[in-house]
């Protein structure tokens, strides 16, 4: 037999053992961790695919909302708006002679309810349509508490803070898998409500240049009996209303009056819009609108504009523009006296929840 064909001896063979071990131990200790980092990975994708969910849901709801209230118990909060794409119904004409259009509200209330649900550990959806329940789902599972989700409302930049925790338990030697994100959304300017609105036509959209006043002080009541409100509910659509009860006596009349904050510009007015959201708590009760240029003059007998609120209980928003005649005056005042009157056959509420002047070059 030659040397060169002659077996391994003893030695040779103990260190070749001792070397296919030590390379079958790293395999089997990099296998482990491979197959560990699987089911870590899949988690992490899990809970990122839950904070996306939340992050959908929650961003289409505040950019569609007018207002959020914060919620108390399992409810995080509610976002609320109006919406007037609906088609409004055909108007009744007016009898001449009373040149008075009749607008029928056309307004679908939505409330958007964010809650906790301890036994199934999700953050639930509520949807209401004009108070009734339209549906109901989970944004986010793997909820494990009911603080793993926060709302912090600002209401001074219409903003809502979201954090949002899943948490996937897996094995002892995996560990849970968690993660905290943030998402910040904004609400959209309650103004803009008004721009599709439930009137005869649409609220003209306000040219370049234009600028917003709002009331400068509180309504002085003439007729009737001041409820609750103050100048700054006048300022934004939301909850807040400035009421008064209608006077005792035929007919049952609401008048107050109220002034603009001081016109700074433009330079020179070219035409004012005058937009106005209110409710009255009786049907057919006409709202007149009264315009005057300067504190010694007198309003007109007869409203600069009105309309007819069809319906009781629902919002309408409603405009007009300022005579050309009173425009060139309250060039010189540089502020707007503007009276409101309402009246019905039947004791009524009349509340206002916006009165702002569209001022334009």
């Amino acid at each position: 037999m030659c040397r060169n064909q002659r077996g391994m001896t003893l030695i040779e063979l103990v260190i070749a053992m001792a070397i296919v071990t030590l390379l079958f131990g790293g395999m089997v200790g990099a296998l482990g961790l491979i197959l560990q980092k699987v089911p870590t990975g899949s988690a992490q994708l899990a809970v990122e695919n839950q904070q996306q969910l939340a992050r959908y849901w929650i961003i289409r709801d505040a950019n569609s909302a007018e207002d959020f209230t914060a919620g108390s118990g399992v409810t995080y909060g509610t976002f609320s708006w109006r919406d007037y794409s609906v088609a409004p119904s055909a108007a009744t004409p007016t009898p001449p002679p009373t040149p008075i259009p009749t607008p029928t509200p056309a307004v679908n209330t939505w409330a958007i309810r964010y809650y906790y649900d301890g036994t199934l550990k999700t953050l639930m959806r509520e949807e209401k349509k004009n108070n009734v329940t339209q549906q109901t789902f989970q944004v986010a599972a793997d909820i494990l508490a009911q603080g793993d989700v926060t709302f912090t409302w600002n209401p001074g930049q219409l903003k809502v803070t979201v954090t949002v925790k899943p948490t996937l338990q897996e094995a002892a030697a995996i560990g849970d898998i968690s993660r905290t994100a943030t998402l910040v959304a904004f609400l959209r300017f309650r103004g803009e409500s008004l721009v599709s609105v439930p009137a005869l036509t649409p609220i003209p959209t306000p040219i370049p240049g234009s600028v917003t006043y709002t009331v400068a002080a509180n309504p002085v009541v003439i007729a009737g009996t001041y409820v609750s409100g103050n100048a700054a509910s006048l300022t934004t659509v939301d909850t807040d209303y400035y009421r008064v009860d209608s006077s005792t006596g035929s007919p049952k009349e609401v008048v107050w009056t109220v002034l603009s904050n001081t016109i700074t510009s433009p330079t020179t007015i070219g035409s004012i819009q005058v937009r106005w959201s209110g409710v009255d708590d009786k049907a057919n009760t006409s709202i007149e609108l009264f315009v005057k240029t300067s504190a010694g003059a007198s309003y007109d007998a007869f409203a600069d504009s009105a309309y007819t609120s069809v319906t009781a209980d629902v919002e309408s928003t409603y405009f007009f523009f300022v005579p050309d005649a009173k425009v060139a005056a309250i060039n010189t005042s540089r502020v707007i006296y503007l009276k409101a009157r309402g009246v019905a056959s039947a004791n009524n509420r009349l509340s206002a929840n916006q009165l702002i002047f569209v001022v334009s070059p």
